[in-house]
């Protein structure tokens, strides 16, 4: 995002050179683009910075929204993660003190109270 920035600004730099270029000299200039080389006038340059301009906003604009998306995913996962860990602390908690995961509130192990006789064929 820096980087894509320091281009931004270059460009901004470079877009009021080329605005000023045709009041300081008043001949043709030749803009040279690798093996080809173009006539542009001031106008046509400022045009095309501009839409460089545009791509360059666009792309930052892009990773930061990649960058938030991110973020938002990290939070996640690191609530899930601590949550993990306080199920696993209780967990340990009932096996320390007995308990299991097979009691139910009066901590009668759910096991002995399926095998107990309903109330109605215990005689009484």
């Amino acid at each position: 995002v820096e980087r894509l920035q320091r281009y931004v600004d270059e460009n901004d730099n470079l877009i009021s050179l080329v605005k000023k270029l045709p009041e300081k000299l008043h001949h043709n200039i030749m803009a040279s683009f690798s093996i080809h080389s173009t006539d542009r006038t001031s106008k046509q340059t400022v045009d095309v910075l501009r839409r460089r301009d545009k791509t360059l906003q666009s792309q930052i604009h892009s990773l930061k929204a990649e960058i938030d998306d991110f973020q938002t995913e990290a939070s996640f996962f690191a609530n899930t993660a601590s949550e993990a860990a306080l199920d696993v602390e209780e967990s340990e908690l009932d096996v320390v003190n007995g308990l299991g995961d097979k009691t139910d509130g009066n901590r009668i192990g759910y096991e002995e109270s399926v095998l107990e006789k309903p109330q109605y064929l215990k005689k009484g």
